[in-house]
């Protein structure tokens, strides 16, 4: 049974505000700017991808709210294939 939160997961993956989006030019810097870092590699199409994606955002809002040394991102490797 899922836990009632302030914001419905639907809402929070739409603001998408702290699971940063990777890219080849952000990755490397994203690799070191923090002590641990923790990244989905995620297909649009996936059911299970689609699945994970709201939990992943409340996740990671949860790591920034805690101040936890980690970095939390995702790539979608539909379109960063190089770092897939």
């Amino acid at each position: 049974q899922h836990q009632d939160h302030d914001e419905s997961l639907e809402e929070l993956i739409a603001d998408g505000a702290y699971a940063k989006p990777l890219t080849e030019e952000n990755f490397e810097s994203f690799l070191f700017a923090t002590e641990r870092q923790m990244v989905d590699f995620f297909a649009p199409w996936c059911k299970f991808c689609q699945r994970l994606a709201p939990v992943w955002e409340l996740f990671a809002r949860e790591a920034f709210n805690e101040g936890l040394p980690v970095g939390i991102g995702t790539v979608d490797c539909t379109v960063q294939r190089a770092l897939c």
